[in-house]
């Protein structure tokens, strides 16, 4: 399930870790391991299956509700984005 669990990854990585957050994730992931076995089990090959729930559980937004993190993922959204560092002085244009 490496492909599902870096899917998760980076679905997740956008949002500060919470603990609704990364007990979302869990859920997730189990809804999805479900979903793949359900797959196979239908005749599905390995390589199908994922796809299939990858498009099924893909849009975070649309099962946020589902997961009781709407909330939270709305609240990161608004939150203000830490500004990048000035690159160190000398190194302007270099590369």
């Amino acid at each position: 399930m490496d492909t599902i669990d870096n899917f998760l990854d980076a679905m997740f990585a956008p949002y500060p870790a919470s603990t609704r957050l990364t007990d979302a994730k869990a859920e997730l992931r189990a809804m999805m391991e479900d979903a793949y076995a359900d797959a196979l089990a239908s005749g599905m090959t390995h390589n199908e299956a994922v796809g299939r729930v990858i498009t099924d559980f893909g849009n975070l937004q649309e099962i946020a509700p589902v997961l009781g993190i709407a909330d939270d993922l709305t609240a990161a959204e608004k939150a203000p984005q830490p500004e990048a560092a000035p690159a160190p002085a000398g190194t302007e244009g270099a590369g």
